[in-house]
């Protein structure tokens, strides 16, 4: 009944040049995950 599930791999990612961010708005409280260059900026 309480079986153990079939875990999901983690998606793996390209860490040279990127950094992981949050945006978050403080009107709506909506958040969105993504990732930030640092040469760029963007």
């Amino acid at each position: 009944m309480f079986g153990k599930r079939n875990r999901k791999q983690k998606t793996t990612y390209d860490k040279t040049g990127k950094i992981p961010v949050i945006r978050a708005s403080i009107c709506t409280r909506e958040k969105v995950a993504g990732f930030k260059d640092e040469k760029t900026g963007k």
